[in-house]
């Protein structure tokens, strides 16, 4: 079967297209926002607006899924099944003009032309927004019971209520004008569907809306959200859902196989989760890059996190869990540089000096949600160590931060997967199997998202097995054992560092 995957980011339109009976990737495409429209005068795909508030154009994702359609072809007429990956949280607005224009859609149209007619908000809200802490506390006073029970994580300013509750609030009268409200997921699989789809359970769960044990809209949460809102809002259907077949436009004007099916979209986090090979508990996933990312599945039952990460639906079935943690690369770059190293040299530094002899600390440069405290160093602290205290022990701190926090998600860790531009240091990778006690194997995959994307259509439309598709497509380069000698030295140090927690 051939499946297309696509991964709708905050910065570009990504396609991954796969042939799951012969198992391999058959063509990789990428459309970077900003250099291919420049006309939205974006800054690296958004825009940023006063007091923490980050927008983007719906019509910017329409110009790029005609050109990415165009460009691909070549490969149309083969396209089997296409699933969409939308930057999670993100929402679209729109009036009641929308079943007719999607459902009239022909060959001379540009979609960002014929549905604009269609938006009751010009600009979206996407994951970057941080402006609605208000929201977020008045929410908070009205539900009637815990969002974090109820929801699977604490109210949270760029998630999609708070964003809602926003626009009803400033806009009254766009608001009741609006009609449908999907996320960046399912609106983008409702175009190649000609029609409104639902929205699917894994993203559904990073709205504060949906209500984790029934994956349905919890009215309590809807009330204390907007008036009105259930109506406003698709149905919500597992991930594995074909929704339709392709839509004539996409048929007539880019040769797309008219029996492509059209399954439920999802987001960047839960389609990541497939791309990486991590769908059955036991498994987790650790990206490091920017800041360090935590998600692995959970089973059929969620699980009260206290408020720690996320709780959000697992497209293979169940939930899966994510923690992220803003001191990541940064603050190892940070460390590095007060040693005056090399990473080649850096990483033989760790080699020799792990497990790390002295106290570990508080590893933070930057503020840190998980602990929530501010910095507690900075770069000049940090060249006041020696190069081991710098580097050895800020980085074996972080992990222990990481372990400590993830045991609240994750009881048995088998198997870390480990991605993103510090996994390949094989001593910080060999590190995180000793702290974890767990077998670390690096995999590389550039995109993960649009590739769980297609994986998830050649399973939902194909009957594709999770087994054979985690086999052929995300196998692990190399993997790294635990040393069992350092096990007791870890959980003494783990236990030294919970302590350490609670002095902030």
């Amino acid at each position: 079967m051939i499946s297309l995957g696509l991964d709708l980011s905050t910065q570009s339109l990504s396609a991954v297209l796969i042939d799951s009976t012969a198992g391999e990737i058959i063509h990789e495409h990428a459309i970077n926002f900003a250099e291919s429209f420049p006309e939205f005068e974006t800054e690296n795909g958004f825009i940023r607006g006063p007091k923490q508030e980050f927008y983007s154009y719906p019509q910017l994702y329409l110009k790029a899924i005609d050109k990415m359609m165009h460009d691909l072809q070549e490969f149309n007429p083969r396209i089997e099944s296409i699933s969409i990956s939308g930057h999670q949280h993100a929402s679209v607005y729109l009036n009641a003009s929308l079943p007719k224009i999607l459902a009239e859609l022909n060959q001379s149209d540009q979609l960002s032309e014929a549905l604009t007619p269609a938006f009751s908000r010009p600009i979206v809200p996407i994951w970057m927004d941080n402006s609605t802490t208000e929201e977020c506390l008045e929410m908070d006073k009205n539900l009637n019971g815990s969002v974090t029970e109820l929801s699977g994580s604490l109210y949270c300013e760029r998630f999609t209520a708070a964003q809602i509750r926003k626009f009803y609030k400033n806009s009254p009268e766009a608001y009741t004008e609006t009609q449908y409200i999907h996320l960046i997921s399912s609106f983008c699989a409702s175009v190649f569907a000609g029609k409104n789809v639902s929205i699917d359970s894994s993203d559904g769960a990073g709205m504060n809306l949906m209500n984790l044990a029934t994956s349905q809209w919890d009215d309590n949460l809807l009330e204390a959200c907007a008036p009105n809102l259930k109506a406003k809002l698709p149905n919500i259907e597992p991930a594995s859902t074909v929704a339709a077949k392709a839509s004539n436009y996409f048929v007539e004007k880019y040769s797309l196989n008219p029996n492509c099916d059209i399954c439920l979209s999802s987001g960047d986090n839960p389609n990541s989760l497939i791309g990486c090979g991590a769908t059955d508990p036991g498994t987790v996933v650790i990206s490091m890059g920017t800041s360090d990312t935590f998600f692995g599945a959970i089973g059929n039952e969620p699980i009260d996190t206290k408020g720690i990460g996320h709780i959000f639906g697992n497209p293979a079935g169940g939930f899966m869990s994510l923690i992220c943690f803003r001191n990541g690369s940064l603050s190892r770059e940070a460390a590095l540089k007060s040693t005056g190293l090399n990473w080649q040299e850096g990483e033989k530094l760790i080699s020799e000096n792990t497990p790390f002899k002295e106290s570990n600390y508080l590893p933070f440069i930057v503020d840190e949600m998980y602990p929530s405290c501010a910095a507690q160093i900075n770069e000049e602290s940090l060249s006041s160590f020696l190069p081991t205290k710098a580097l050895v022990g800020l980085i074996e701190s972080q992990i222990l931060n990481l372990r400590f926090f993830a045991a609240k998600h994750a009881k048995n860790i088998n198997t870390i997967r480990l991605t993103g531009g510090a996994s390949q240091n094989t001593a910080i990778a060999q590190m995180i199997a000793d702290v974890f006690q767990a077998k670390v194997e690096r995999i590389e995959i550039s995109n993960s998202a649009a590739l769980g994307s297609a994986m998830r259509a050649a399973n939902a439309s194909g009957q594709e097995s999770w087994d054979s598709l985690n086999k052929n497509f995300t196998a692990a380069k190399s993997q790294l054992l635990p040393n069992s000698s350092n096990a007791s030295i870890y959980e003494d140090k783990l236990k030294a560092y919970a302590h350490l927690l609670q002095t902030i």
